[in-house]
């Protein structure tokens, strides 16, 4: 850190940077309109997110299994194609942010978890150009990402997250020296109810990292 200033940004993905307009449901519909009871398609959801992460081929072999039905997995995955490029916003406040750090030379990367070739079609979508993209496949693996980013000469890092566990088991292996954690909550977010053991610093639009005070000003954003 040179000045009291952080140079590198590291965001979450889902609900931190992008949503899908319909939430969840666009995927569920796929599965409901060809008959599946929504609680088996809602329940073989949650087994494959956590296995390795969700992705659409998986989730049909699940459902295929537990509905004793049969699909045409490749119409399945031609309408699941369809809903993600109508469905995968990125949020404003995010797009206007990650173009004013680029344009004043402030670095951004991304630490997702979930399935490697949906997470990384889903920054391709958003024409994400992060400076690292790493996909972990499970939720609490992000801190030793950061640790080999830190590794690296990144730091002091700026993290940023919607989900308090996350952002707990990182704020476990890192001060706030090496690793400064950001809640961010937005409306209706999915685990905006969950309760953090640390203390994170709390905000509810990307853009409020802009005046977050001093010691956490960009070197870009100074004015």
């Amino acid at each position: 850190m040179k000045n009291n200033v952080f140079e590198h940004v590291v965001f979450d993905l889902d609900d931190t940077l992008v949503y899908y307009l319909d939430g969840r449901d666009g995927i569920f519909e796929l599965f409901t309109k060809r008959g599946v009871p929504e609680k088996i398609v809602r329940d073989a959801y949650e087994e494959t997110k956590a296995t390795n992460g969700f992705n659409i081929d998986k989730l049909t072999a699940r459902i295929r299994e537990c509905a004793t039905k049969r699909f045409d997995k490749f119409k399945i995955k031609r309408e699941f194609d369809v809903w993600l490029n109508n469905s995968l916003k990125v949020y404003n406040d995010a797009a206007d942010f990650l173009s004013t750090i680029r344009e004043r030379g402030v670095k951004f990367s991304i630490i997702s978890a979930g399935d490697e070739s949906f997470q990384k079609e889903k920054v391709k979508l958003a024409r994400f150009k992060p400076f690292e993209l790493h996909i972990v496949p499970r939720a609490g693996e992000k801190a030793a990402i950061l640790r080999g980013m830190i590794g690296r000469g990144i730091c002091p890092i700026v993290y940023v997250d919607d989900k308090a566990s996350e952002l707990d088991a990182i704020r476990r292996e890192f001060d706030e020296n090496k690793v400064v954690t950001v809640r961010i909550s937005r409306p209706g977010g999915l685990y905006k109810n969950q309760k953090s053991v640390y203390k994170h610093r709390e905000i509810s639009s990307i853009k409020e990292l802009e005046g977050m005070g001093p010691g956490f000003w960009f070197p870009c954003i100074k004015g």
